[in-house]
């Protein structure tokens, strides 16, 4: 009796491995990730991929989402935890605004996914000021 009851534990153990073991994440596909931007082509994906840029108040996200197949969403979150964007490729072409200087982490993840997520970052203009005009004592005396 004993026998059976550590049979039946080493039996039970073996199945939930193997079990597990089928659920491991697969990605399937090509990603390009640097400062400007975050490419993720997928034929195949089922886990989570991340990025993170680093943006000035002003910068710009120009997003193109494509979910195809299965269930691809996308979440980009501000450096104060806001969430700016949450989604499931519905909409295809959109923008994002960096609202403040951060990191801002951007998380994808798939389930028996196919489709694509092309990020670029644009980088917001400073502003230029006016050349200073500097007055002299020549111009108040020229001026009366």
């Amino acid at each position: 009796m004993k026998y059976q009851n550590v049979f039946c534990i080493a039996l039970t153990a073996c199945i939930l491995l193997l079990s597990l073991t089928g659920c491991t994440p697969t990605f399937d596909g090509s990603s390009a990730k640097n400062a400007d931007s975050y490419k993720l082509d997928v034929k195949v994906m089922n886990c989570t991929d991340s990025h993170s840029f680093e943006l000035n108040q002003g910068d710009t996200l120009e997003i193109l989402f494509e979910a195809e197949k299965g269930s691809l969403n996308m979440k980009i979150t501000a450096p104060d935890g806001t969430v700016l964007y949450q989604g499931d490729g519905t909409v295809k072409q959109f923008t994002v605004e960096a609202p403040m200087h951060g990191v801002y982490p951007i998380v994808v993840t798939g389930k028996n996914a196919k489709g694509s997520i092309h990020i670029e970052v644009e980088r917001a203009t400073e502003a230029v000021e006016p050349d200073a005009v500097v007055l002299t004592e020549y111009d108040f005396i020229m001026a009366d």
